[in-house]
């Protein structure tokens, strides 16, 4: 059995400021063919500021253009892939370093492309549409004024009978569990899409999504946001921390626990790092899963260790921090603390440090606890 969510949450900068949620995310059942089925999870990020001001509307046509374009894709890229597993980085005018480049197969290259360049007009039909429909002409002077209002990432990834693909524009994350029990980011990076930068729907075109495809299914795999992947120190930490729990968690308690769990969890941790929107979509081959139970709850504690590890180093190190500036605060002379305000400087380090101890040792708490859960 393969079960869905997708799901999307208000951030916490923008329940702040009043702001609708500018995220989308579905998983769909996609029909092609002569009655064949896939399964497709889809999400796109809208930019969410003043130039994207419909970009939340922007994200929700991203998802329909995809869905529709999606049967043609379906029928032809297994005929072009001949059992091969391959991946493509963005074209090679645009890279801005070498890792973004990736060897691409010519003949699944071609469809990939006609792929997005549907994907591409068919969001621009419908942009377009809605723009007619609701006018702001004071907001957006020519056609790419009107794009740019409804400005959105993209993200896809497909399950069919005997083959997957999966494919992104913009930042976000994608990220699944293998057959060995491997965690694996699949779509190539892309060196654009960082710090607050990023490709978009509005701007980018065809030759700008990233893709990879494959045979092997992987059991569990991942979409989301931003938001989200912003919370982790990399996608690895993303999957282990959030993918592989669901999928053990989902063995434990089932699916509607999980999606209980989601569902409160997606908030704070938004309240907690990014303040961002929250956006996830996933499946969980429950068959394929079973067999890999074991190594992922390995893996899990040895993050957890490891983690508790990294943070009593870093207690450590603040520890050591304090002391250093009491030390310092104590040797200073009444002439030398009256002197441009040098102690009140000092104090504010100090309390500083004294916070980060305080957040470090709440945490390690938690991780032991985690631990002992899992023992």
């Amino acid at each position: 059995m393969v079960l869905t969510h997708a799901s999307y949450y208000q951030g916490a900068s923008h329940i702040a400021d009043n702001k609708p949620v500018q995220d989308r995310a579905a998983a769909l059942d996609i029909s092609y063919g002569d009655g064949r089925h896939a399964t497709a999870l889809l999400l796109s990020d809208g930019h969410g500021n003043d130039i994207h001001f419909r970009s939340d509307v922007g994200a929700a046509l991203a998802i329909e253009a995809a869905a529709e374009a999606l049967p043609y894709i379906l029928e032809v890229l297994p005929s072009r892939m001949n059992g091969k597993s391959a991946s493509r980085g963005i074209v090679d005018s645009a890279c801005l370093v070498d890792t973004d480049r990736t060897p691409a197969d010519p003949e699944c290259e071609s469809a990939m492309r006609m792929f997005f360049t549907r994907i591409n007009a068919l969001w621009a039909k419908k942009v377009l549409g809605h723009w007619n429909s609701n006018p702001q002409p004071d907001q957006a002077p020519n056609l790419s004024g009107v794009a740019r209002a409804y400005g959105c990432t993209l993200i896809g990834a497909v399950r069919a009978d005997g083959f997957w693909f999966a494919f992104q524009l913009g930042d976000g994350a994608c990220t699944c569990i293998t057959t060995e029990s491997d965690i694996l980011s699949p779509i190539p990076g892309d060196s654009r899409c960082a710090m607050s930068r990023t490709t978009s729907m509005c701007i980018h075109g065809a030759g700008d999504f990233r893709y990879s495809y494959g045979t092997d299914i992987p059991p569990a795999m991942m979409i989301c946001s931003d938001g989200l992947a912003d919370c982790f120190e990399n996608h690895d930490e993303l999957a282990s921390k959030i993918l592989a729990q669901i999928v053990l968690d989902n063995s434990a308690n089932g699916f509607d626990s999980v999606e209980a769990d989601i569902t409160r969890s997606m908030p704070e941790l938004s309240r907690q790092f990014t303040g961002d929107d929250m956006s996830i979509a996933l499946w969980i081959d429950t068959e394929a899963t079973e067999a890999i139970l074991p190594s992922l709850d390995r893996l899990i504690t040895m993050n957890c260790e490891s983690e508790l590890s990294q943070a009593i180093l870093n207690l450590q190190s603040c520890e050591e921090s304090i002391v250093d500036i009491e030390d310092r605060i104590s040797s200073l002379s009444p002439t030398q603390a009256d002197e441009a305000g040098e102690i009140e400087r000092k104090l504010s380090v100090l309390s500083t440090l004294k916070r980060h101890q305080r957040e470090l040792l709440d945490r390690i708490d938690s991780i032991k606890l985690n631990l002992d859960n899992r023992l």
